[in-house]
């Protein structure tokens, strides 16, 4: 399916128009690390995990299947079946099933077929969930790469998160969670050992428009306390001095700036992913759902992703000197 391009957007236009009538689809992944099949699911099918009605499962286990089977259905109304045998990929078979007793029978198969699955992906329908669950990978072992269109929350001066959440008048249970958030990811990245780097990719675009303005929305904090909040030039201007400070006396820390990947385009998304353990992918505004993994296969194709995505900004944008004069000249 991934090598057809044209079949492949028409696939993705018809299921996306399903998925926004509120149907709810179940799928299961055959899960690998060829960059062709990984590519497709950053471009194809997070934007629709983001609409929080599609649910993914995998195998867990390696299964020696006699025969590669593809099945599509709707329930009680329609089976598309194909399937081929793994000696021979010639020899193939498909069929549409209008019939309610063979449309039950394959119902009923892919039902088997879900007692053997986990779930791939994680929908997070609430900002403060999705948070809340990452901040707890904080401090798991393995770097780190964020990219975002701008500083994330968690690296403000601790001073002006306070200023932020009292002039927003955001206490309780979301001003908690704010401070333990913030608190986590600054412990994590302090005890961080040296040879263990936190690479931090913002959009440079959208630091420059930002700083153009007179306000500053801060997206995640906004999701976060469910109002928007905004910051002055000024206050946006001093966070942007506290991430200099930080990249700039701690060593594992480094930051590049970036307006463009080449071949390596993201949906319209952030994300944070920590080696070995999971990544979190969430829109950029506004907030329906965000999506999160921890399967084994995934997070090592998304560890050559990020390191592919890292070397292809040019060395001036992420030499830490060079990242350093360019804040610094933006903030003057």
């Amino acid at each position: 399916m991934t090598e057809d391009r044209d079949f492949l957007f028409k696939f993705k236009t018809y299921m996306l128009k399903l998925l926004e009538q509120n149907h709810r689809t179940r799928i299961v992944h055959n899960i690998n690390c060829d960059p062709i099949s990984f590519s497709a699911l950053l471009h194809f099918w997070i934007p629709m995990y983001m609409t929080g009605k599609l649910q993914s499962f995998f195998f867990p286990k390696y299964v020696d299947f006699t025969e590669s089977n593809s099945l599509w259905m709707v329930k009680n109304k329609i089976a598309l079946v194909g399937n081929c045998t793994l000696t021979n990929n010639r020899s193939r078979y498909s069929a549409i099933h209008l019939d309610p007793l063979t449309s039950s029978n394959y119902y009923q198969l892919f039902e088997e077929y879900l007692k053997g699955c986990r779930e791939l992906i994680r929908i997070h329908d609430f900002p403060r969930e999705m948070f809340e669950v990452m901040s707890r990978k904080f401090s798991k072992p393995g770097s780190a790469y964020l990219f975002a269109q701008g500083p994330f929350f968690a690296s403000l001066p601790l001073d002006l998160l306070h200023k932020i959440l009292q002039e927003n008048d955001i206490s309780g249970e979301i001003r908690d969670k704010s401070f333990k958030i913030h608190a986590r990811w600054n412990a994590a990245i302090k005890s961080a050992n040296t040879s263990i780097t936190n690479k931090w990719i913002y959009n440079l675009d959208a630091i420059q428009t930002a700083l153009s303005g007179d306000t500053v929305k801060y997206e995640v904090l906004s999701q976060m306390a469910g109002k928007e909040i905004y910051l002055a030039t000024g206050d946006f201007k001093y966070h942007l001095k506290h991430v200099i400070n930080l990249i700039t006396n701690m060593p594992q820390i480094e930051l590049a700036l970036t307006a463009t990947q080449p071949s390596l385009h993201l949906p319209a998304a952030n994300f944070w992913f920590k080696s070995n353990t999971e990544i979190f992918v969430w829109p950029l505004e506004p907030f329906s759902c965000a999506v999160s993994s921890s399967e084994p296969t995934l997070l090592n194709g998304f560890e050559s992703y990020c390191e592919n995505l890292w070397f292809s900004i040019p060395r001036f944008h992420r030499d830490k000197s060079a990242v350093i004069a360019q804040l610094q000249n933006m903030i003057k």
